[in-house]
């Protein structure tokens, strides 16, 4: 019962968190300042981020990435973790030689 409990608070914890959360906004950001390719790749180890900027927007993607280890905001854990759980599912798990 007590399991239940928590699982229902975490639901609804998560319910009021995704009301804040602005959709794609790094995504959106790379985009304004010409940006193309964004993309990700999950294998067994790591996950690994894809994006090709102008050569004169390198000091803004060196401010982000910097910004992202100085102070990592966790939006939407729950969700990206279950899209990781799933692609992990269909590319290693569920592979011949996975």
């Amino acid at each position: 019962m007590l399991e239940w409990a928590h699982g229902r608070k975490l639901r609804a914890q998560q319910s009021k968190a995704s009301g804040l959360v602005e959709q794609n906004a790094y995504g959106k950001l790379l985009s304004r300042a010409g940006a193309v390719g964004l993309n990700a790749t999950t294998s067994h180890d790591e996950t690994r981020y894809f994006v090709s900027l102008p050569a004169n927007k390198l000091e803004l993607w060196f401010a982000l990435e910097s910004e992202r280890f100085r102070a990592p905001v966790f939006r939407e854990l729950y969700a990206e973790k279950k899209v990781i759980e799933e692609e992990r599912r269909l590319r290693v798990d569920d592979a011949p030689l996975g």
